[in-house]
């Protein structure tokens, strides 16, 4: 599936129904002409119908195109507010997360549009010892699991083979004297073949059922650990299976959480008054060393989730002292003053700090001449402070906008600190290592320079360490045993 989710809403103001839909069809217009999920949802945001597409474009088209005679469909059309999208490689993954997304939501529409019809179901028999994967029509009290039901039974017969390549379960009724077709196209374990792994078998059977269940981060994490074993043993051709099968979930699970994260964007312009949807996020940091060896750090969020490729660490060269206010403006004149793209600059600013910091961060927009909406988020009562108003923002401890802010705040301070660390025990590290005996400023002036970091001079050997024409036999086993104590 595609990394990010798209959005497109159109609020109604007592508008008429066609100018709704003229307006509807109009964002429609912009979607991609490819596979995936479209999600209908009214005034308040809640999913009322959940549909699958070959083309986007085309499906999400057909609703506001034309006349509309079918009187379910038109009291559906009546009640859609905007509507969302997540791409997918192909129709048949589509219909898999489409099943997902409407056991989640439980949309109104889905019930209502349907006939009477016996949807078809995916069926796990756990209760066999090796457990097939079958398409059924109906289900029984028979101790399996059963997925769906599936609106399509010719785009689930396609799913089944996408299912079969990821999880290699037998599909038979009766296990054969001898591994058949389908475990030659590596569709099937072949428990009928001697020497089968029963433990691999089952975790097969329980990584397909996180599958079907959505549960994607916890299958991700499996299949890492699979694929390090893998790794490990110089299976290489196995591991590198597993990391075909991490790649595609991942596009998966950042998809569908993007989506989730569109509802909180929409709270968070809504909750704040911004102008617009903040996509893209950046929040500051900064932080003392017992008074000197200040830091900072900046995290950006793009569609709710952290990407790292945009963080940046700062070591604080304009201010002496403790001034945070004045750190902060620093950090931030030289986070934003080399970018030339309005592309990389974000939607919204989060500063860990009272309104003092907010003013700081304000001022180093000011010399850059950027107009990016900044606030920032005081520890104490978590109040919400803004440039252009008066009074602090307190919002509810389980709102949603508040608890993004919260993760925002609380990643820029986990960098800052994780910077922290690296410094303090480099700083430490350089003190101890003059008291190593035969080190004064010369010699270590000297092993600086040819091995340039504490970490090249920790692993170096004695071999290494008589590379340098002042260091003795003596002093470089001194130093080599000296680390050795302090790891």
């Amino acid at each position: 599936m595609s990394r990010y989710y798209n959005k497109y809403y159109v609020f109604v103001n007592n508008k008429t129904m066609n100018d709704k839909i003229n307006k509807l069809s109009k964002k429609a217009q912009k979607l991609p002409d490819r596979p995936g999920i479209y999600l209908f949802k009214d005034v308040n945001g809640q999913v009322i119908y959940v549909g699958k597409a070959l083309s986007l474009k085309k499906r999400v088209n057909s609703y506001f195109g034309g006349q509309v005679v079918n009187l379910k469909t038109r009291n559906l059309l009546e009640n859609i507010s905007f509507f969302d999208y997540i791409a997918a490689t192909s129709e048949a993954e589509a219909l898999l997360y489409e099943a997902q997304l409407i056991k989640k939501y439980l949309p109104k529409y889905n019930i209502l549009l349907k006939d009477d019809k016996a949807y078809p179901l995916l069926k796990i028999t756990v209760a066999e010892i090796y457990p097939r994967l079958i398409v059924v029509r109906k289900k029984k009290d028979d101790g399996a699991l059963y997925f769906g039901p599936y609106t399509d039974s010719g785009l689930l017969k396609e799913a089944l083979k996408i299912l079969r390549r990821r999880f290699p379960l037998r599909s038979c009724s009766k296990l054969p004297k001898q591994p058949c077709l389908y475990y030659h196209l590596k569709q099937c374990l072949a428990p009928c073949r001697k020497g089968l792994d029963v433990n691999l078998y089952s975790q097969t059977v329980s990584e397909l059922i996180m599958f079907l269940k959505g549960n994607h981060a916890r299958l991700i994490a499996k299949i890492r650990h699979k694929m390090k074993s893998f790794s490990d043993r110089k299976l290489y051709e196995e591991a590198a299976v597993m990391r075909d099968q991490i790649l595609a979930l991942s596009k998966i699970s950042k998809a569908q959480k993007s989506y989730v994260f569109s509802n909180i964007t929409r709270d968070i312009k809504d909750t704040l008054k911004l102008k617009k949807v903040p996509f893209n996020v950046d929040a500051f940091d900064v932080s003392n060393i017992f008074g000197s060896h200040s830091v900072g750090a900046a995290v950006r969020f793009k569609d709710g989730l952290p990407e790292k490729n945009n963080y940046r660490k700062f070591k604080i060269k304009s201010v002496e002292g403790i001034d945070d206010y004045a750190m902060m403006r620093e950090i931030v004149l030289r986070r934003y003053k080399n970018i030339y793209t309005k592309k990389l600059l974000p939607d919204l600013i989060v500063i860990d700090g009272g309104r003092g910091h907010l003013n700081a961060a304000q001022e180093a927009l000011k010399v850059l001449k950027l107009n990016i909406t900044i606030i920032s988020i005081a520890k104490e009562k978590e109040e919400i402070f803004f440039i252009d108003r008066p009074k602090a923002l307190i919002l509810p401890p389980h709102d949603k906008s508040l608890k993004f802010i919260q993760r925002l705040r609380d990643e820029a301070h986990r960098f800052a600190i994780s910077y922290h660390r690296v410094l303090r025990r480099k700083i430490a590290t350089s003190s101890i290592i003059k008291e190593i005996k035969g080190i004064g400023p010369k010699k270590y002036k000297v092993l600086m320079n040819h091995f340039l970091t504490i970490d090249k001079v920790k692993k170096a050997s004695v071999k290494d360490l008589r590379k340098i024409s002042i260091i003795d036999e003596k002093t470089a086993k001194e130093i080599t045993k000296f680390f050795k104590k302090i790891n």
